[in-house]
Formats: structure tokens, sequence, C-alpha cells
């Protein structure tokens, strides 16, 4: 077999795409190194959700390289962080919890109404957190609250978002309220290349020793398809994976080698609304239905009055059982009744992509 002498002989292998993965699942594993593997899922920004599996030693690596960046901010184990992700309490558990060993306060991202996030930052103040982290939606909009009732949380010395694209008013609206400069972040659950940004704050920049990652053209200027390679993952090796976003790199950083990422599109998610008119980041359902495995595809429809639910199950899953569990958990995180439609119809734009979010 060809030995690969250069990671730029790569372009001889096809791109991998999700449909491919899963049509060719199980021969993308090796059987051999799987024993002790990592179960990653994901229902990305498409709705669809995908499972892949990775070795502890690309884990140990994936959460270096997240805390290395954070300690560029000053970070160091167990300083305090607030957390705004990750955290979906039941009903009767509290709106926040503590992970004591790590001194980290999780904050739920599904109850961010404005008495609760009154709350919460009267909380903050007084724990006096070093860093917040969560998706950029949920800090905007704990910021537009602290901008309303005039707190100010003092002892922040930066802020840490992920899993959404941070857009400029976003930034721009978070680093004015709190006074702290953003450290932005990318990577994917399929754990293919990880970006990030820098305390220099000119742009993200890929991690050489983490991925290798490809940009290749589109019909728009500096706009480029991002196709990325883990060197890590023994167990199952995504090679030249279509992770399915666009990049823009700077102008006057256009060294394909070595780019300065300027922008990421494809993740950017629009808000869902509560009973009470309060706003919910639809990358909190994305974290949802990727631990439901009898669901292969969502769509939430969202007009001035209704919302639906479409979703696509496997066709042996028992239908009562998964509808009532996901009614409870919708009435739970919407404060009403959602109309759920098990189908394959789904709502895509005008390229023909599937998204988890339609407005009509």
């Amino acid at each position: 077999p060809h030995k690969l002498d250069d990671l730029e002989e790569l372009k001889r292998i096809p791109i991998l795409d999700k449909e491919t993965i899963r049509k060719n699942y199980s021969s993308l594993i090796s059987g051999f190194r799987s024993k002790h593997s990592i179960q990653l899922s994901t229902s990305g920004t498409s709705g669809e959700r995908l499972s892949v599996y990775t070795s502890p030693n690309q884990w140990f690596i994936e959460q270096a390289a997240i805390w290395r960046q954070w300690s560029l901010a000053g970070y160091r184990f167990r300083d305090k962080m607030a957390i705004i992700r990750s955290y979906s309490p039941k009903d009767n558990e509290p709106l926040y919890k503590k992970d004591r060993l790590r001194n980290w306060l999780y904050i739920s991202p599904y109850h961010l109404d404005e008495e609760n996030s009154k709350n919460f930052l009267h909380m903050l103040q007084i724990w006096k957190p070093l860093f917040i982290r969560g998706y950029p939606s949920s800090i905007f909009l704990l910021s537009k609250y602290a901008e309303k009732f005039k707190i100010k949380l003092r002892s922040l010395k930066a802020i840490f978002t992920a899993s959404e694209k941070l857009t400029k008013d976003y930034r721009l609206q978070i680093e004015n309220t709190f006074g702290v400069k953003i450290f932005d972040h990318y990577g994917q659950a399929e754990i293919t290349v990880m970006l990030h940004e820098w305390d220099d704050h000119n742009g993200m920049r890929n991690l050489s020793y983490y991925g290798y990652p490809e940009f290749l053209p589109t019909d728009k200027k500096n706009i480029y398809k991002l196709i990325a390679t883990n060197l890590h993952n023994d167990v199952m090796p995504l090679i030249r994976y279509d992770t399915g976003d666009l990049v823009e790199i700077k102008d006057k950083e256009m060294n394909l080698n070595k780019p300065v990422i300027k922008e990421i599109f494809g993740r950017n998610d629009d808000f869902l609304l509560h009973q009470d008119g309060h706003k919910l980041p639809s990358v909190n359902f994305y974290t949802y239905f990727s631990k439901l495995k009898e669901v292969k595809r969502f769509q939430f429809i969202e007009n001035q009055s209704d919302l639906e639910l479409r979703i696509q199950i496997d066709n042996d899953v028992s239908n009562s059982s998964l509808l009532e569990h996901i009614g409870d958990e919708m009435m739970l995180r919407f404060g009403k009744k959602v109309k759920i439609l098990i189908t394959d119809q789904f709502v895509q734009n005008n390229d023909g992509k599937f998204l988890a979010v339609v407005k009509i």
C-alpha cells in the first residue's frame, strides 16, 4: 500500500460526508481498538444525529487543548467558573448546581427569563466567579439583563464561548456589559479539528497538533468549506471529513497552511420562544436530541403563535412512550404543549440544507 509521506497527500482520498459515515458505519470503526473507546454524539445544526467513537488518548488531548486556551486567559485549576450550558434540571431540581471538585457553578440555560436571570446575576455577584463559560446566545441574554438591572460582575477576568456562532453583535454586547474579553472556541463532537481564539483576539487559528484542516474554495471571496482530519483518533478516524461548516479567512492572512479565521458560518442558531416570551437558545435542543438514539432527525417549525416539532424515528421504535417522553420534556422547557409530528418531511433552505430551526 502507498504510504503518505506528507499530509498534503491526504487529498488523494475522497471527501467523507455524514451520509457515507451512516451507510458504512461499522467498517469505519476499528474493532481491535474500540474496546475502551468513548462514544460521542451530536445532532448538529442539521438536526440529524451522528455518533462517533474515539480513544481515551484523543479525549485527553481534547481536554488539554481546551484547558490550554483557558490558561491564556489566566485560568488555573479550581478557579471559580460559572457555566451556562450542559445543565437541564428536572422538576423540583434547582436551576443551578455546584461542581465542588472543579469549583464550577452550572446554571440552566433553559431558564434565562427576566426573574431567574436577575437572581442568577445577584448570586454571581456574591459568589464572584473569575470566568464565565457557555453558549454565546445564553451569555448574551444574561448580559442584556445585567445591562437592564445595572448589575456588575467585577470579579470577571474573561469569558469562554463555544458550540454556537459568536456574532459581532453578541461579542460587542457581552464584552461591553461585562467589561472583559471573550475567548471563542470551535470544535465538534466528531472531534476532527479544533480552532480557537488566542490572547491577541485576532481571529481563530487551527491547533496543528490536534487536527489537519483543508479549505476548499467556494464561489464567494475568502469563504471556504472546512474539511478536517483528526490526527489522534485511532478508533474511528474520520479522514477528510466534511464538517458542513464554512469559514471566512482574513484577507491579509490568505496562507491556507496557517490561516487566521475571521468568521465561522453554519452554526448561527435562532432562538426559540418560551411560553412567557423569553428566549431559549436552540443549541440546548441539539444536546437533548443527541442523547435520544431513537430520533434520527428533528426540526422545529415556529411561527408567531405556534410551535411544531418534527421528528424522524427508527421504524422499530414504539411511538407512544417516546412521544410521551418528548412531549413532557418540551413542556418542561417551553412551558406549553408542543405539537409533535412523526415524519420524514422536513423544510430545507435554498441550499438544500436541513435546518434544525425554521421560522415562518
